[in-house]
């Protein structure tokens, strides 16, 4: 039995109608970064299905309004399509990268329906045109960041990849067609017709159930990443920390290896709040965690305590290491000045260590026992370093030079 294919062209229009609607109305439960992406991605449906109704209802309009009308906003759909992918990605976009194919498009079939009517060299462009630009969001879709889930992301560019085979497979075909006079018209249900619209029906379906398990993706990551990381920062948090410290002391208990927990505070943080304004307080905080990560090494966990107190978790570490290692973060610290729009700030931090070495300590008590040490820095003037050793009580004070 012979397809239809004003049918497939009305079942698409249907079908783009549904998937835009329902994720417009969507969009609104979504974070802003998803919202941007998901809001362009049911533009580029809504627009797609306008384009598809026209392509369907030739015969019934006028042929520019049918012909012309159709296909420049199908290529609109393409560009709403690669908006949306952009910002997936978290990137933005120039207006020459996303709507250069609608111009061609527009241009071209002006030219192939008005001036010299030639059906295979507008389907020709179109194909060509629309090729490249779905190999083009493919291409980005597969070089998604490794660091999230990548599934769907892949299930995506796989649809956008089929898309662009066929019209690529297309474009072939009408070029060779365009060498001889004809006077084939979209609707005619040849064979070749019939398997075009079928493989675009069903890659587009492909696509928009893919793209919407994408953002079910991406908002669980975004979700992940908010429940582990501390919003300023990007660095861990309290609660993702003690979940690591947890397993850190187990394993340390179990390998009898020492660990080390290195607990600093930034000194006088309120005062550089209420002299430069909590915008600089804020820098400030990054930017010890920037100095921090350099005087640390990768597999030590830096987390975000609470406020201006922060924790180096250290594995492996003994007590002689993670003293020598709290002092070079200090002298870090005091030599690194945050520079800002009042000038430079000088900032300093108090470091109170605390070390199991592999005995039954659980890390709550080694926090415990390096808070306590960081009190007694602060108490011993600030700006140096207090190791809680055996007895906490009685720790041993490394105090800066000049101090």
């Amino acid at each position: 039995m012979a397809l239809d294919v004003r049918s497939i062209c009305v079942a698409l229009a249907l079908s783009l109608l549904s998937i835009g609607v329902t994720m417009l109305i969507s969009t609104r439960s979504l974070p802003p970064n998803l919202r941007r992406g998901a809001g362009n991605w049911s533009v580029a449906c809504l627009v797609q299905t306008v384009g598809w109704t026209l392509l369907a209802a030739r015969g019934y309009v006028a042929d520019p309004v049918s012909i012309l009308g159709g296909n420049v906003a199908i290529a609109l759909s393409l560009s709403f399509h690669y908006r949306a992918i952009k910002s997936i990605r978290g990137e933005n976009w120039r207006l020459t990268e996303t709507y250069w194919p609608v111009a061609v498009i527009a241009v071209t079939f002006f030219v192939f329906t008005l001036v010299t009517p030639n059906f295979w060299l507008r389907v020709l462009v179109i194909s060509a045109v629309g090729a490249v630009y779905l190999s083009i969001c493919a291409y980005l879709l597969f070089g998604i960041s490794s660091d999230r889930t990548v599934s769907s992301f892949r299930l995506t560019g796989a649809g956008f990849g089929l898309l662009a085979v066929t019209l690529g497979a297309r474009a072939v075909t009408a070029f060779m067609n365009s060498l001889a006079p004809s006077t084939q018209s979209l609707l005619v249900a040849d064979h070749l017709q019939q398997l075009f619209f079928l493989l675009i029906f069903l890659a587009v379906y492909l696509v928009s159930f893919a793209f919407v398990l994408m953002t079910a993706e991406a908002l669980t990551w975004d979700l992940a990443r908010l429940a582990t990381l501390d919003p300023l920062t990007e660095i861990f948090n309290r609660r993702t920390l003690e979940d690591l410290g947890a397993r850190e002391a187990a394993r340390s208990r179990r390998d009898r290896s020492p660990l080390s927990v290195l607990m600093f505070d930034i000194d006088h943080f309120k005062s550089v709040n209420d002299a430069y304004g909590h915008p600089v307080g804020d820098a400030a905080i990054k930017h010890i965690v920037e100095v921090v990560r350099e005087a640390t090494r990768d597999e030590d966990v830096l987390a975000r305590y609470g406020g201006e107190e922060f924790i180096v978790l250290m594995p492996a570490t003994d007590v002689h290491a993670a003293n020598h290692a709290a002092e070079r973060v200090r002298e870090k610290v005091a030599t690194s000045p945050l520079s800002s729009g009042n000038g430079k700030v000088s900032l300093s931090v108090s470091v109170g260590v605390a070390t199991a070495a592999g005995a039954a300590t659980s890390f709550k008590a080694l926090v415990e026992a390096s808070d306590e040490a960081l009190y007694a820095a602060k108490r011993a003037g600030r700006n140096c370093v207090v190791v809680a050793g055996a007895s906490p009580a009685a720790p041993e004070v490394r105090r800066a030079a000049g101090m």
